[in-house]
């Protein structure tokens, strides 16, 4: 029963980290984002925050989980319940590997559900977004005026109907004037007009009579190889158990004595660290 006690307690201190860890990512991202994602339907907008969410929820739970785990056996430790554990007979290590018994078996279930949902999908969820508040944008930039976004900027000399008169046009290494300008759901045509290239420290200037920027070009809108994701959930998930026999040995070592949260600040700095340095290898 004891047990069982202390693994819930680890599980549940556990999820509010992991909680808390993805609330302060998602609002730091939103103070960016947020025209982006006020823009989209409530349906799209519902969908990139939920799978959003739950990325980031996975992906903190191994290391929160480890968190929790060296917290409670620091309090127990501290509060002397060791030794009365030890004096009943248990011994420790027997205890901590019914406790952690639990914590494998939401491991296995975050293993698992990390792979419905991977940073690609998220990332191209996010580029979607991008393309289709851009996609709104440029149908309403206003006449004479620079409109200038992260990935490029537009000026019209006047505005029509359905697009616009005396465009120019920036996008990384391309350049466009054109006379005119028509604006469709993720496409500029531009008609009777230049463009400039930049390529390798190299210029190239080509005549055209129409000429057809995508967004979804620009804004990497096809799919992504997930494999690097696939190997980066499986090392984090993976790293839980030898971090968590190293930090148990470490909190119960008795000539050790450091705060549980400089002891919960280390665990999280290695942990991420380490899935850091797998991440640039990949």
């Amino acid at each position: 029963m004891l047990a069982l006690y202390l693994s819930w307690r680890v599980i549940r201190l556990g999820l509010l980290i992991s909680s808390v860890f993805t609330g302060l990512i998602l609002f730091t991202q939103l103070l960016r984002l947020m025209h982006v994602v006020s823009s989209l339907p409530l349906g799209e907008s519902f969908l990139l925050m939920s799978a959003w969410s739950f990325y980031l929820f996975v992906y903190f739970l191994p290391t929160s989980l480890l968190i929790a785990s060296v917290h409670a056996l620091h309090e127990l430790k501290e509060s002397k319940k060791l030794l009365v554990v030890e004096s009943f007979g248990m011994p420790v290590s027997k205890l901590l590997l019914k406790t952690y018994l639990g914590l494998l078996l939401v491991i296995f279930g975050g293993l698992l559900g990390g792979f419905l949902i991977t940073q690609e999908d998220v990332s191209f969820l996010r580029r979607y977004g991008l393309y289709k508040h851009y996609s709104q944008l440029l149908a309403s930039v206003p006449e004479k005026t620079f409109y200038t976004l992260p990935e490029m900027s537009l000026y019209m000399n006047e505005r029509t109907k359905d697009g616009a008169v005396e465009v120019f046009f920036y996008s990384r290494d391309v350049s466009i004037f054109a006379q005119r300008a028509r604006f469709e759901e993720g496409r500029i045509i531009f008609e009777k007009g230049s463009v400039l290239h930049q390529e390798g420290g190299k210029s190239f200037v080509a005549v055209f009579d129409q000429y057809t920027f995508n967004l979804q070009r620009l804004l990497g809108l096809e799919k992504k190889s997930k494999r690097d994701d696939f190997i980066l959930h499986v090392v984090n998930h993976a790293l839980f158990l030898p971090l968590l026999a190293l930090f148990s040995w470490l909190v119960i070592k008795p000539a050790l004595h450091l705060p549980s949260y400089y002891l919960s600040a280390i665990a999280f700095f290695i942990y991420q660290l380490v899935l850091l340095l797998v991440k640039n290898l990949l």
